[in-house]
Formats: C-alpha cells, sequence, structure tokens
C-alpha cells in the first residue's frame, strides 16, 4: 500500500513548513514554485507553470496538485491532500482502515453550512471571488436540479483513494474549478452528486468553525 501525503505551495513570500509528525511508510510531497531550503522531509518537486489567466495564477497553479493527483502521482494507492496550513497528525494508515475500507474518498463535514448555495452566498458576501464566476455556478446548478442543503465539506484535507471513479470525480471537479469559481468547496458536493459518489464522512474538523468540537484529531491547523 503505497500513500502519499501531498500539499503544494505558490508565493514567494511564504515559507514551507516540514509535518509536525512523519510516520513510516509514508512519502510526503510538495509541489513548489521555489525549493525550501528549510525542509527535509517534504520531497520539494517544483510545480509547473500552467496557468494563463493572471487573475488566478498562483490559486489554480497550486489547486492543480490538489485537485487532479493522479494525474502526477499515478503511482501510489491513497492520496493525502493537506493545505500547507494543515499537519496529518493520526496515522495515515489507521485512517484508512479505520474509514475508507467501504469508500473511496473520505472528507470533514463543513461546521457552519451544510448547503453550496449558501457557500457561494458567502464567498460572493465575503469577496472570495469574482462574484459573476459564482454567479454563473450557481445559475447552472439550479438549472440541472443541484438540491439545496445537499452537504457542504471543509478541504483544506481529503483522502482519496486510487481507482477509476475518483480518477472521473477529479476531472470533474477541475472542470468545475476552472469553469466557475476556484473556490473548490462549492463545486465538491456537485461533483460527488453528479459522480454518484457518497463519501466518508469522518469525524472531528479539519479547519474549524462555529460548531467545531475536535473530538478526534486527524488534521491540525498550523498556521502560515
Amino acid at each position: 500500500m503505497k500513500i502519499a501525503v501531498i500539499t503544494s505551495l505558490f508565493g514567494l513570500d511564504t515559507k514551507l513548513r516540514d509535518p509536525s509528525i512523519k510516520f513510516e511508510g509514508v512519502d510526503y510531497i510538495a509541489f513548489v514554485e521555489k525549493k525550501h531550503s528549510n525542509c527535509v522531509v517534504w520531497d520539494q518537486r517544483i510545480a509547473l507553470n500552467f496557468t494563463l489567466d493572471e487573475r488566478f495564477n498562483g490559486r489554480r497553479n497550486a489547486k492543480i496538485y490538489k485537485v487532479l493527483p493522479h494525474l502526477f502521482l499515478p503511482e501510489y494507492d491513497y492520496w493525502f491532500w493537506m493545505d500547507s496550513t494543515h499537519d496529518v497528525i493520526t496515522d495515515p494508515k489507521k485512517i484508512i482502515k479505520d474509514y475508507l475500507s467501504d469508500s473511496d474518498i473520505a472528507l470533514w463535514k463543513h461546521t457552519d453550512r451544510d448547503c453550496a448555495y449558501e457557500e457561494a452566498r458567502i464567498i460572493n458576501q465575503l469577496n472570495y471571488d469574482f462574484e459573476d464566476l459564482v454567479d454563473n455556478q450557481v445559475e447552472y446548478y439550479e438549472s440541472v436540479g443541484y438540491p439545496k442543503n445537499n452537504g457542504l465539506y471543509e478541504l483544506p484535507a481529503s483522502i482519496r483513494k486510487n481507482t477509476e471513479r475518483i480518477k472521473i470525480l477529479n476531472l470533474r471537479w477541475s472542470e468545475q474549478i476552472c469553469r466557475y469559481s476556484s473556490r473548490d468547496q462549492i463545486s465538491m458536493p456537485f461533483v460527488l452528486w453528479k459522480t454518484g459518489i457518497t463519501p466518508t464522512t469522518l469525524p472531528g474538523y479539519a479547519n474549524g468553525g462555529l460548531n467545531a468540537n475536535p473530538l478526534i484529531p486527524q488534521v491540525r491547523y498550523k498556521g502560515q
């Protein structure tokens, strides 16, 4: 069983930091804009500068590794995505055994909302993305009958198994992010619905929030 913990980091003013815990039998791979000399755990690989749209340059260049790990690391059986702000602090092998025996993907529920439409409203309210892209996305979801209150997930961390269904999900997720908002928490519930995949819901939380209750510390926010 080959397991990769993956992150990516763009932005010359941000430092990559090594994980606080290194688990045996797990590879740690970071796709970066430049090598960070302070890190010894991460296998640092220079990322592709693939996007032509300067509005999304850093965000999309980093996010492609989050969304499409099967294109860059096809040899692994499981991909643990971690934003550079987060750590895995429970042995990935234990998480796989406990939560992915009957599922191809495991996610943390959003602590404050359960609706992609509400997430889109908050994103517009906070000016986190271009409003027209978010509005077009909502209009499309409504036109194809995507239901309200159909679940929402916190996505600084996720766990996926290398299966054909997950590869399709990854590609559809990427399509939504490139076509509409790059805020991927809007599109994940939609592509799960379209693909017919039900994720395992992990206990605890990934990001915190109004109702966060860190019962099982599988990931931890470590900040910038």
